[in-house]
């Protein structure tokens, strides 16, 4: 069985949905990082050719579709691969809003879950990240692959040594404004003597990105400029798991809006942090379905928050309190290493797309 990934771009999600399992399979993709190299045109079309199955990794365009009915045609299985919700006022961030008015964005989105509807319907497999976002196809034919990480390639957990206790807030939470549930106690951690404040996240200040900065994140961009903070910008999905390593948090923050797009989401941020000993502090949703309590068994390992109070107490507390931290690292580290590697996953893909082929 062969099979060959096409990546429609984004490079954090087709790392972790297709290149993770595509190498631990032997299998084939268009991707250029880490083990593989950029594909030419020629070697795109050969590598398809060859294929039996065709992973699509959300193919937000219609010329994805269109390419799949050509693929079809020619005797391949089509998977279709998703980890977030496209459904219009769902909640799916309006950082979109450099693509016009709100309007026009909400019309854009709901475009894009056009294509993937369609796409899903002609698809002979549609694999998703989770069991709350696998309820929106309702098919007998979609199955969850978990989000995994590469236990082997991790680095070395990196210790703070300052006299300060380091506190992260990363990625989404940044980009998509869920830092506005806690930005009042942001706002406080920034200004204390024994915190220093990490922010990761947002395109560089580069002519570049000035109009993506401007027209994007200009409102997130103002507040990092009007507190005291280390920020630190994107970089490659090869390099994340390094640069966050680096930052050498003691706490990771992970605030988010409870709304129907944040329950589609997945355990990732927790599964990367608790893989470098950082402790979690999370947002608990109220009818517990946030992407880091929906696990029973992930919810014993990260510090859940349902109010205000609940965060500032718990963050006062895991400031306090080293071996705490140490601990709650220690442990969800071990936990993730038994229950989300992706070496003793990957026959996850393997056993589904198999089925395909019989």
């Amino acid at each position: 069985m062969k099979v060959y990934f096409i990546s429609s771009g984004y490079d954090g999600c087709f790392n972790v949905r297709c290149v993770l399992p595509m190498l631990e399979n032997g299998w084939n993709g268009q991707w250029k990082g880490f083990n593989t190299k950029a594909h030419t045109e020629q070697e795109f079309l050969e590598g398809v050719r060859q294929a039996d199955i065709i992973v699509f990794q959300r193919p937000l365009k219609e010329l994805y579709y269109d390419l799949a009915l050509v693929l079809k045609k020619m005797g391949k299985k089509i998977v279709y691969d998703n980890d977030d919700t496209y459904i219009p006022e769902s909640g799916t961030p309006l950082t979109m809003k450099g693509f016009g008015t709100e309007e026009q964005v909400k019309g854009y989105i709901a475009k894009i879950e056009s294509n993937l509807k369609k796409f899903a319907d002609i698809s002979d497999l549609v694999t998703v990240s989770t069991d709350y976002l696998a309820k929106e196809y309702q098919s007998n034919k979609t199955i969850v692959l978990p989000n995994c990480v590469d236990v082997v390639k991790a680095p070395i957990p990196l210790k703070n040594t300052s006299n300060r206790v380091r506190i992260g807030i990363q990625g989404s939470c940044l980009y998509s404004e869920d830092y506005k549930v806690i930005q009042g106690i942001i706002n406080d951690l920034s200004n204390r003597e024994d915190v220093t404040l990490v922010l990761f996240g947002l395109p560089p200040n580069t002519p570049e990105h000035k109009i993506q900065r401007e027209s994007m994140y200009q409102e997130t961009i103002d507040w990092i400029d009007s507190i005291k903070c280390e920020w630190h910008p994107i970089v490659p999905i090869t390099e994340y798991m390094d640069k966050l390593n680096e930052l050498r948090l003691d706490i990771l923050l992970i605030p988010r809006v409870e709304n129907y797009f944040n329950k589609c989401k997945s355990n990732l941020k927790f599964l990367e942090a608790s893989l470098l000993e950082i402790p979690c502090i999370v947002s608990s949703f109220s009818d517990k379905m946030s992407p880091y309590e929906v696990n029973k068994e992930d919810a014993k390992h990260v510090v859940l928050c349902s109010s205000e109070d609940e965060w500032r107490n718990n963050i006062d507390n895991l400031i306090s309190d080293k071996e705490l931290r140490e601990s709650i690292g220690k442990t969800a580290r071990e936990y993730i290493i038994k229950n989300y590697n992706i070496k003793d996953k990957a026959h996850l893909w393997a056993d589904s797309y198999t089925k395909l082929c019989h």
